[in-house]
Parts: structure tokens; C-alpha cells; sequence
């Protein structure tokens, strides 16, 4: 299954809560699909791609990290094989306000809005916009 934006940035939905970019916290202990996903792609900015970060941040909600790279790819596969939501649905963007760009090869990084990046892609042509799905639908 090919999930891939190119030389695209996600925008935080106009209904989202908060105003900037703000880090996600755990909830009662606990990673949320939010944090796995900042922390991913902050340890690894431009080193994953929308797939990488989806299949990851299921595999540490479950707990269940392959210790193999078969086990890994053979997880992909089965992982892909159902229709899956992309990063525009994500609460990292949707409640927490954080851009994501991918570049042309399709690898993410975060973007805060007050970056010099952000305001670089925003005044770019070049760059596709697209603001993420609507956290209240």
C-alpha cells in the first residue's frame, strides 16, 4: 500500500484547539498515538516515511517491536494489508498543532510554526499545503 505526500506540508485543521505547536504529554502514565509520533519524528527528522511512522507507532501502542528485520518487514506487510488513515488524521496535527513536511522523496519531519521552515514552505509554490482532517468529524 503506497501512502506517500511529496514536497507536501500538513496543516494543523482550522477547528484545532490550540494555537501553536505544543509537545504531547502521556495520559495517565501512558504514551499516546501523539507522543509516539513527535518522538519518532523528532529523534528521526527526515528519515521516515508516512508508512514508517503509522506502522511504528502501532507497533509500540501494542508493544509488540519485531526484534528482526524479517520480523519487521513481515509485520509491514500484514500491517498494510488493511486501509489505514494517514498522517493527516493524526492528533499530533489535529489537537496538538504540529506541521509535518514531507520532502520529495517522501520522508517527514516536524515543522513549528515559528520556524524559519515553516515560513519558507509556506512562501513556496512549489510546496503543496494541505491541511489536516477536521478533529471534530
Amino acid at each position: 500500500m503506497a501512502m506517500r505526500y511529496e514536497n507536501t506540508l500538513i496543516l494543523p485543521p482550522d477547528d484545532c484547539l490550540v494555537g501553536k505547536a505544543i509537545v504531547p504529554k502521556p495520559v495517565d502514565g501512558k504514551m499516546t498515538e501523539a507522543l509516539i509520533q513527535y518522538e519518532w519524528l523528532s529523534r528521526y527528522p527526515g528519515k521516515l516515511t508516512q508508512e514508517d511512522i503509522l506502522l511504528l507507532t502501532h507497533l509500540v501502542l501494542n508493544d509488540s517491536m519485531p526484534r528482526s528485520k524479517d520480523g519487521y518487514n513481515a509485520l509491514r506487510i500484514d500491517f498494510f494489508k488493511k486501509a489505514r488513515a494517514c498522517l493527516r488524521s493524526s492528533p499530533l496535527v489535529q489537537q496538538y498543532a504540529w506541521n509535518i513536511y514531507f520532502d520529495r522523496r517522501g520522508f517527514a519531519s516536524l515543522v513549528s510554526e515559528s520556524s524559519i521552515k515553516y515560513k519558507r514552505y509556506m512562501a513556496s509554490g512549489g510546496v503543496r499545503k494541505l491541511k489536516a482532517f477536521s478533529g471534530s468529524s
